[in-house]
């Protein structure tokens, strides 16, 4: 009798050891997995592709000199990359007889950023976002392969961002520059509406140049941001009229649907975050840092 009893109880023990057994071996884990890509969701950029970046600035070479690789590929691209012929695929199609067909060129931009770190784990990023955040640098963070990228700072001229890289070396001695260039780019399409949508994001691509700008002469104590707030409100109204597109006629051979409305959408979101922070300036790190976020957010709609 005693025998069973001890029995049923190492039945019992043994069940509870398996229990706990399943919760750190699969549940734990789990939770651990979507607690990192809860915190990556917020703090990293979308993936863009390697080829948009140009060559950059080491720290052993002077500001504005070219590397090697950065004037060997500065005219070549890639035959089937972006930028080949300046025409997204399929416009080389011939056009039926009884279609009559348009060609806009979407515009192209260029960003200069500073890159600071390279990370290879995520669980690392919020730890330097802080830091950057406590130096007052903005921050954009994008994955490119199994490492993180971490920039601080970005303008669409080259000498802009050259005269900043010695306020941020101050804190991080190893930060170089990073160009991202997208040239022109003609769309063949065949009706009217489609030129219209491309000369709005050609107007959002001119306005978020303005941006820069302003944010250059903040940056250098060379002016306040209250023109910033005007191209703000611009940006706005620009962005409810292409979501208004979207929903009525859209053409799937200008730029695909998904990413078009995921600009809008953080778009939108960046700009009316900006507008209620622009009072409070401790934190212009943070209003720079969307503003980075809705570039990279139009470079993925430019880049087709």
């Amino acid at each position: 009798m005693k025998r069973k009893k001890f029995g049923m109880k190492y039945n019992k023990t043994s069940k509870a050891q398996y229990l706990l057994a399943f919760l750190f071996c699969l549940i734990l884990p789990a939770m651990a997995i979507l607690i990192g890509l809860h915190i990556t969701e917020n703090l990293v950029m979308p993936t863009l592709n390697p080829q948009l970046f140009q060559g950059s600035l080491p720290v052993e070479e002077g500001v504005g000199q070219e590397t090697e690789e950065d004037h060997n590929g500065e005219d070549e691209v890639e035959e089937g990359s972006i930028g080949a012929d300046n025409e997204i695929e399929g416009t080389d199609e011939t056009p039926k007889d009884d279609i009559q067909t348009y060609s806009t060129e979407i515009k192209g931009v260029s960003i200069y950023l500073i890159q600071v770190a390279s990370i290879g784990d995520t669980s690392n990023i919020e730890d330097f976002v802080g830091e950057l955040n406590n130096h007052n640098l903005s921050h954009l963070i994008y994955q490119m392969d199994d490492s993180y990228k971490v920039y601080t700072l970005g303008f669409a001229e080259r000498s802009q961002i050259e005269n900043r890289l010695p306020f941020v070396r101050e804190k991080y001695p190893d930060a170089y520059i990073t160009e991202i260039r997208l040239p022109d780019r003609k769309v063949a399409h065949e009706d009217k509406n489609s030129e219209t949508v491309i000369q709005d994001v050609n107007l959002l691509t001119e306005i978020l140049r303005k941006q820069s700008q302003e944010w250059y002469n903040f940056l250098q104590k060379e002016g306040e941001l209250t023109f910033y707030g005007e191209l703000l409100q611009e940006q706005r109204l620009l962005l409810s009229k292409l979501s208004q597109t979207i929903e009525n006629d859209f053409s799937e051979r200008i730029v695909n649907k998904d990413v078009f409305e995921k600009m809008i959408h953080y778009q939108k979101s960046n700009t009316d975050r900006s507008l209620e922070s622009l009072e409070d300036m401790d934190n212009e790190y943070l209003l720079h840092s969307m503003y980075l976020d809705s570039l990279f957010r139009l470079i993925e709609v430019i880049k087709g």
